[in-house]
C-alpha cells in the first residue's frame, strides 16, 4: 500500500480477512481510510474484540455515543495503550462530554506521563470545561515550539483556546493562526478546518467585534470538508452563534422593563 500498488495491497488485506481476528479486522478499517474499497461488512465487528475497529467505524458513520462505547471496551481491553484513551477522549470532547475526557485522559497519563497527544487532550479538555489553572499547568509539561506534524498544529491550537479563555483573544488568534497556518503547510484540510471552527467559537464566547466574521470565514471553509466532525464542530458553531444573537444587550433593553427572551449573559 505505501509503494503504491493500491490493488495488490487490496488483495491481501482481503486475505487477511479469510481468517480474521481482531487484529486483522482493526488492519483492514485503517487501511480502508486511503485504499477504500475494502469493506468491513456486520459480520466482521461481531468477532470477539473488534473494539478498535467498531470504534472508527462508527466515528466516521457520525454515531459519537456508539464510538465512544467501542472506545470504552477498547480502552478497557487495553487499559496500557494511548491509542484508545486518545480516541475516546477525543470523541468525548468531540460532544462537550469534557469531564469523561478528563477523566479517562488522566488514567492514561499514568501509565504515558510525556505523551504530547494525550497532554493536548487533556488541556483542551481542561481548558473547554473552564478549568483554566489545570489546563495551563498541563500544557506547560510539553515544549510546544519543539513540536511537528499534527502535534503542532493541535498544540497551537489548545494554547489559543487558553488565551482566549484567560482574556487574551489577541494573543489566542495568534495561536490559532500558527495552527491553520501548520495544517495549510502540511496539507491538512480536516485540522485547517477545524482549528478555524473552534477559534470562531472563541471568538463568539470572548465576544469579540470579529466573531461574525471569524463564524462566516470557518463556516464557509468547513462546508468544503466533506467530513462528519467537521460538520459537527461546524453546527456547535452555528448554534452557538444563534444562541449568542438572541440575547438581547441589557443596554438594549427597552424602557417598558420587556427583558430579553433568554437569560443575559454579562
Amino acid at each position: 500500500m505505501e509503494n503504491g500498488r493500491a490493488r495488490r495491497a487490496r488483495q491481501l488485506f482481503r486475505k487477511s480477512l479469510e481468517g480474521p481476528n481482531e487484529n486483522s479486522v482493526a488492519q483492514v478499517e485503517w487501511a480502508n481510510r486511503t485504499l477504500e474499497g475494502l469493506e468491513i461488512n456486520k459480520e466482521l465487528l461481531a468477532l470477539p474484540k473488534t473494539f478498535e475497529a467498531s470504534a472508527n467505524v462508527n466515528l466516521r458513520a457520525g454515531e459519537w455515543n456508539h464510538a465512544i462505547a467501542e472506545g470504552e471496551e477498547w480502552l478497557r481491553d487495553q487499559p496500557f495503550s494511548k491509542q484508545p484513551a486518545l480516541f475516546t477522549s477525543y470523541v468525548a470532547s468531540l460532544i462537550e462530554d469534557y469531564e469523561k475526557s478528563i477523566g479517562i485522559l488522566k488514567e492514561s497519563l499514568r501509565a504515558n506521563p510525556d505523551d504530547p497527544a494525550l497532554i493536548n487532550n487533556l488541556a483542551f479538555a481542561l481548558g473547554s470545561a473552564n478549568r483554566l489553572d489545570e489546563a495551563d499547568s498541563v500544557l506547560r509539561r510539553i515544549d510546544i515550539t519543539n513540536c511537528d506534524g499534527i502535534e503542532a498544529i493541535t498544540l497551537a491550537a489548545t494554547a489559543g483556546l487558553l488565551m482566549f479563555r484567560a482574556g487574551l483573544p489577541d494573543r489566542g488568534r495568534e495561536f490559532y493562526q500558527l495552527a491553520i497556518s501548520r495544517a495549510s503547510s502540511q496539507g491538512i484540510s480536516k485540522y485547517k478546518a477545524m482549528a478555524d471552527l473552534y477559534l470562531a467559537r472563541e471568538e463568539l464566547i470572548a465576544s469579540t467585534p470579529i466573531a461574525e466574521t471569524a463564524v462566516n470565514r470557518a463556516l464557509i471553509e468547513a462546508s468544503k470538508i466533506e467530513d462528519k466532525e467537521v460538520a459537527f464542530i461546524a453546527e456547535q458553531v452555528r448554534s452557538l452563534e444563534v444562541t449568542k444573537k438572541s440575547r438581547i444587550p441589557a443596554e438594549q433593553v427597552s424602557a417598558s422593563g420587556a427583558g430579553p427572551s433568554f437569560p443575559h449573559k454579562s
